[in-house]
C-alpha cells in the first residue's frame, strides 16, 4: 500500500466496517475483460456471502475461474481544497482476494449464510427455508485469503 499510514491494521475495524455496509463488489475474470458486479452480502468467519440467481454470468464465471476480488468502501465527505489536485476524501474501503465457491442445497452452510444475509438486513435471525426456497436461489461463499483495508 502506496500510504501505509492509512492502511487499517485492527482486523476487527475491518469486521465493524463489513458488518455495516450494504453492498460490495465482486470482480470476476472475464475473457478480455474484468468483470464486476454489485451484490448484497454479508461477511462471517474469514468469509464473504451474497446469493444470486441459479444461473447466469456470475455463476458461469466462478464455474470458469472462481479466484475473485471483493471491494467495499463508503465515501465520508469531500474535503475541497483551493489548489487543483488537492482535493481529498474521508473515506473507508476494503479489498479482499479469494476463492468463490456455489453451496449446495443439502449444505447447512448455505442456509447458515442465507440466515446471516437475512439478520443483517431485517435484524431477525428466526427465518425458516423450505426446500423450494434453497432450491430456487444460489449461494456463493468466498474464502478469503488476503483482506486489507485502508481509511483517509
Amino acid at each position: 500500500m502506496r500510504r501505509s499510514q492509512n492502511e487499517i491494521h485492527d482486523k476487527n475495524e475491518i469486521i465493524k466496517f463489513l458488518s455495516e455496509t450494504n453492498i460490495g463488489r465482486i470482480a470476476f475474470f472475464d475473457k478480455d475483460f474484468p468483470y464486476v458486479v454489485p451484490v448484497h452480502f454479508v461477511f462471517n468467519d474469514d468469509c464473504v456471502y451474497f446469493h444470486c440467481a441459479k444461473e447466469g454470468k456470475k455463476i458461469k464465471l466462478i464455474k470458469e475461474n472462481p479466484k475473485v476480488c471483493f471491494e467495499a468502501d463508503k465515501e465520508k465527505a469531500i474535503i475541497p481544497n483551493e489548489k487543483a489536485c488537492r482535493w481529498s476524501s474521508d473515506f473507508i474501503s476494503v479489498i479482499a482476494f479469494g476463492t468463490a465457491s456455489l453451496l449446495e442445497n443439502n449444505n447447512n452452510e448455505k442456509e447458515k449464510a442465507l440466515t446471516l444475509l437475512l439478520k443483517k438486513f431485517s435484524g431477525r435471525a428466526d427465518w425458516e427455508f423450505s426446500k423450494a426456497n434453497l432450491d430456487e436461489v444460489s449461494v456463493v461463499k468466498i474464502e478469503i485469503s488476503e483482506i486489507t483495508g485502508k481509511h483517509s
